[in-house]
């Protein structure tokens, strides 16, 4: 990431899995590499949600307007749990920062995931199929997928407000 006040996507994962999966979306032919910037693994679900209530974090967003903030999680099978407690954090912060965080994850773990395909892809292929069903012309297979169906609306709301700056049409 080169310009942080340009349109960018910081994307924070939980673990090793989640930053090979993005590393798969930072490999689309149609990515614009210098919008994109990932962080080191957070260490744990918890870590990366509670990112959320740190202050020095939400001044950043505030202060970045054009910074994006994809929080990617293992949902650990607790779907409802965890995305309460991302509300709740989101409904503590102004419109104007809570409409540009995002948060998608494996329904249980990437590892599930890679096994119900016969552990046939890496990481990194799934991330790069996963772009191409958000790149210009989105088909939505993989995304409805049992395992990853429940980020449609969050998934939506992000193709919606980052497809424009980091993908190249």
């Amino acid at each position: 990431m080169s310009n942080k006040y340009l349109d960018h996507l910081q994307v924070i994962v939980e673990d090793d899995a989640n930053r090979q999966l993005i590393n798969g979306l930072s490999q689309h032919h149609s990515l614009q590499q210098r919008r994109l910037q990932v962080l080191p693994p957070a260490g744990g679900w918890r870590v990366v949600l509670d990112i959320l209530n740190d202050p020095a974090t939400i001044q950043q967003i505030t202060a970045f307007g054009k910074r994006h903030l994809l929080l990617l999680i293992d949902f650990d099978g607790q779907f409802t749990d965890r995305l309460a407690l991302y509300e709740k954090y989101k409904a503590s912060m102004t419109p104007a920062v809570s409409d540009r965080i995002y948060l998608l994850g494996c329904l249980h773990e990437p590892e599930k995931l890679r096994a119900a395909f016969n552990h046939s892809k890496s990481f990194e292929q799934f991330g790069r199929e996963l772009a191409d069903e958000c790149a210009p012309y989105p088909a939505q297979n993989l995304w409805q997928h049992e395992h990853l169906q429940h980020n449609a609306n969050e998934l939506s709301r992000l193709v919606a407000q980052v497809k424009p700056f980091l993908f190249v049409s």
